[in-house]
């Protein structure tokens, strides 16, 4: 009985043990789990190009440029940011479809701003004066102006531009220099409306205009800055400022009279 037992307890081990292997050959294998591959996108940035050619020491202008997307990695000195309204200029050269990089452009709180935009045979001239003389809305470097140069025979006008006696200060205006580029600006300028509202310190405030002319006329710049009172305004395309003497404004006004001997003139 026992021998029967254990034959029977065998039998029953090889069983299992047979089951085991079928199912372990045959058995359905789990198929094997697939990771998506995902592909990220490559980070571009906005870039500009030149349209057309650009001189050195053109004035920057959003119409001298058009926008373009590239790679992050092709655009690794580009000019991102535009330099809007602050008198920027272009240092050298550039060809239709150069990307621009900061290093194109120079702005005039930059120490060689003058130096690298002033044109060859011009000199740069310093020319300060008081905001009330200044009569334009926020002259900026790149503008154009034009100098009137008021004079009187009778009274230095750089030393005071009020008039002591209309009658006897044989006052002429005329205009000393018209369509003079503007370098650089030391300080804000205001326009008439403002001043208004501006206390008489604050109309008084010296501006300094760096302006770009000829090296002949550094003498005559020189020379009416110190015996004339100067008026700044900004230049108008193809008009010109003429001469004005107080005869024009008061009168009855006959200038000055000299006496020669019996004959007077």
């Amino acid at each position: 009985m026992k021998q029967r037992f254990t034959h029977l307890l065998a039998i029953l081990a090889l069983v299992v043990g047979v089951y085991g292997v079928f199912n372990e050959v045959f058995a359905t294998k789990p198929e094997p789990t697939a990771f998506e591959h995902v592909e990220v996108p490559e980070r571009k940035v906005r870039v500009w190009l030149a349209n057309q050619t650009i001189e050195r020491g053109s004035n920057f202008s959003a119409k001298l440029v058009e926008a373009e997307m590239r790679l992050e990695d092709e655009a690794d000195f580009a000019l991102l940011d535009l330099p809007y309204s602050k008198g920027a200029v272009f240092r050298h050269r550039i060809r239709p479809g150069e990307m621009l990089t900061p290093d194109d452009l120079i702005t005039p709180d930059n120490p060689d701003y003058v130096d690298t935009i002033i044109s060859n045979g011009m000199s740069a001239f310093p020319l300060a004066m008081e905001q009330r003389h200044i009569v334009a809305a926020g002259i900026k470097a790149g503008d154009f102006i034009d100098i009137l140069a008021l004079t009187s025979l009778q009274q230095n006008m750089a030393r005071r531009d009020e008039v002591e006696s209309p009658r006897d200060a044989n006052i002429d205006v005329k205009p000393l220099l018209n369509q003079v580029r503007v370098l650089a600006v030391r300080g804000k300028t205001y326009d008439d409306q403002d001043l208004i509202h501006y206390s008489q310190d604050e109309a008084s405030t010296m501006i300094t205009l760096v302006l770009e002319i000829p090296h002949k006329f550094i003498s005559k710049m020189t020379l009416a800055r110190r015996l004339s009172a100067l008026e700044v305004y900004k230049s108008r395309n193809q008009m010109y400022l003429p001469e004005a003497q107080t005869k024009d404004i008061l009168p009855g006004y006959q200038g000055i009279v000299e006496l020669r001997g019996s004959r007077r003139s």
